[in-house]
């Protein structure tokens, strides 16, 4: 992921002119000096329900044409499809005002008729007449709404024309700023020659003898205060805290503490972090585990590399517990000018909206393990960095880091980033693992966002997703609720009797589940046979003699879809094992079951249906 490099003191500057104008404008629906239009209500059938626009975009549509009087009569597609030629025919005669209604009407109609065409061709319009009027903040918001609109509609053309559209008014508000920093510098000279005037010491004059010559003269000034470090990273981090809460309809409740710190303590927090996380004995536990599975090699180091992957980001860190974000000591002496690297920025952004979330929300919970359930736990971080991840993208498309295309393709982007971050030598399946919780929290709340108001994210902390399913189907949380089953083992299964002992017991949930079938299988295969995932119980087995087993219990939605998971099961046991022989169980098969068995070099492999449960063992001999 790479930013555009931007000077902050302009972002700044560009981003208060954007909000205080526009919080006026939009709080006195002022437009080239008219009077706000007396309100009607219209009365029409209701379409809006068919646009494929989240609420938040509708609402601030709605705003437009907010007032405007359109007659049963006019309420119709036939007669809006006349108005944008009267739009242009007025543009070209210089009658801005005129146009400006006219294409509010035409925005009225299409909007109340659910013509996702007619709204992004008067809000075209009226960025651009909006512009000529000067008034820079309505027309780069039209532009935005335009944008979006394309984007619902999928048309890369009208998507292309906005984005040109935003370029050109994003280059001229950054111009416009540049000029009052001209202003401000010159002040700011000015203010500077004044005061050596009144400071300066002048020479003394007692007589032509003492006088001192003017090629050696010497100008005293007022002595200076050595330079201090400048507050510029906290001044950002001010700034940033304002914005990401307003972006996400999240306020402060209270000024976040701010400190900095050498980077050598903010690593070693962020190592305790991970320890609390990652206790080394679960940690070891869970080495043998995945190695069990076939998805990291048996000498991998585990915990090496949790706590490497602790240590990529050590710019920031916010604490839970103290409640403070912690700002590596070496920005301390950023400057006026000094050149701010995009890692600095996405770091504060995350980790002052942590912030936010843990004053609204407690974050406590979310950095401690569900227990026995990492599908859960996952599911948890992945709400909490999905949130971050969208906020993120809103900064950075306000902020003009972002361009929109970017933004739409933020989630790869993250992705490779992540991915490079972690290297080459590191299991595919553990640069997965890593990367779920943001990626899939980013997707997740995308759709939310859909077809929700911001601020009802808010809902989801108090009714969390409880499973990583969820998040990749986010229909069977957004819509048709689909919580996972409780699955549990009664008793050991019967090829583990005494002296085997269960050491290690979790959910692995369809996106683990995934992971274990395409780490030997295709990868659409392996994702359509773990889509009706229903919950799941994995007992991690250990003999005195250091032999590892494990046993597996699943629900699935349906019986097909329960056979649909032991036939992909049943070739990932042809892949693992490859010289794997079936057994022939002969009367010993249990007749309630479909049952199949293998053996391979002393391991023992079980595959089992019932109805909608399939359960594996795999036994070391």
């Amino acid at each position: 992921m790479k930013f555009h490099k931007l000077d902050y003191r302009k972002l700044g500057l560009l981003l208060t002119l954007i909000v205080v104008v526009g919080l006026f404008l939009y709080q006195n629906d002022w437009f080239l000096g008219t009077d706000k239009p007396k309100a009607v209500v219209i009365v029409v059938e209701d379409k809006t329900a068919s646009l494929p626009l989240d609420e938040g975009v509708k609402a601030d549509i709605q705003h437009y044409f907010e007032g405007v009087r359109v007659p049963p009569e006019e309420n119709n597609l036939d007669f809006a499809g006349t108005l944008d030629s009267v739009g242009r025919a007025q543009v070209s005669e210089g009658n801005d005002e005129e146009a400006y209604s006219t294409y509010q009407k035409l925005l009225a109609i299409s909007y109340q008729q659910g013509s996702t065409k007619g709204i992004g061709t008067a809000l075209l319009a009226l960025s651009e007449v909006a512009e000529r009027g000067d008034n820079q903040d309505r027309a780069l918001r039209a532009a935005m709404l335009g944008y979006e609109v394309a984007q619902a509609r999928n048309n890369s053309e009208e998507m292309q024309v906005m984005e040109q559209r935003l370029a050109g008014l994003l280059e001229k508000q950054e111009m416009q700023v540049a000029l009052l920093e001209e202003v401000e510098e010159g002040v700011s000279d000015l203010t500077t020659l004044a005061s050596e005037s009144e400071t300066e010491t002048p020479p003394r004059m007692d007589s032509a003898d003492n006088e001192t010559p003017p090629a050696t003269r010497v100008r005293q000034y007022p002595t200076m205060a050595p330079v201090q470090a400048s507050p510029r990273i906290l001044e950002m981090a001010d700034l940033i805290e304002s914005q990401v809460g307003r972006f996400r309809g999240l306020p402060v409740s209270q000024p976040i503490d701010k400190t900095f710190a050498k980077r050598e303590e903010i690593e070693k927090r962020l190592l305790e972090l991970a320890d609390e996380l990652n206790p080394p004995s679960q940690v070891e536990l869970e080495r043998k585990a995945l190695g069990k599975l076939g998805l990291i090699p048996q000498s991998f180091d585990l915990a090496e590399f949790l706590s490497r992957t602790s240590l990529l980001s050590t710019v920031s860190l916010y604490d839970p517990k103290t409640k403070t974000l912690y700002i590596d000591n070496s920005l301390a002496g950023l400057r006026k000018n000094d050149e701010v690297e995009d890692e600095v920025v996405v770091s504060l952004v995350m980790n002052l909206f942590h912030a936010l979330q843990d004053q609204h929300f407690n974050l406590t919970p979310y950095s401690v393990r569900v227990e026995g359930n990492d599908d859960a736990s996952m599911a948890r971080l992945a709400l909490v960095l999905g949130d971050a991840l969208a906020v993120l993208v809103d900064y950075g498309v306000n902020s003009q880091l972002l361009s929109l295309e970017q933004a739409r393709d933020f989630d790869l982007s993250f992705r490779l980033g992540i991915e490079s971050q972690l290297g080459e030598n590191v299991p595919e399946v553990l640069k997965e693992i890593h990367v779920f919780p943001a990626v899939a929290g980013l997707k997740f709340m995308r759709s939310f966002r859909k077809w929700n108001a911001l601020e009802e994210a808010n809902k989801l902390y108090f009714d969390l997703p409880r499973s990583t399913e969820q998040f990749m189907h986010p229909e069977k949380y957004l819509a048709q609720r689909d919580d996972p089953v409780i699955v549990e083992w009664q008793s050991p299964p019967d090829l583990l009797p005494v002296p085997w002992k269960s050491v290690y017991t979790n959910v692995l949930g369809e996106f683990s589940l995934y992971l274990v079938l395409n780490n030997f299988i295709e990868r659409q295969k392996a994702g359509r046979a773990t889509q009706g995932w229903g919950g799941d119980r994995f007992e991690l087995y250990e003999h005195p003699n250091g032999n590892l087993a494990f046993a597996f219990r699943s629900v699935w939605d349906s019986e097909e879809d329960a056979s649909e998971f032991a036939a992909a099961y049943s070739d990932l046991v042809q892949k693992k094992y490859p010289d794997a022989q079936l057994v022939n169980l002969g009367d010993n098969r249990r007749t309630e079951d479909t049952e199949l068995q293998w053996e391979s070099g002393g391991n023992r492999i079980v595959l089992r249906v019932k109805g909608t449960q399939v359960e594996v063992i795999e036994v070391a001999g």
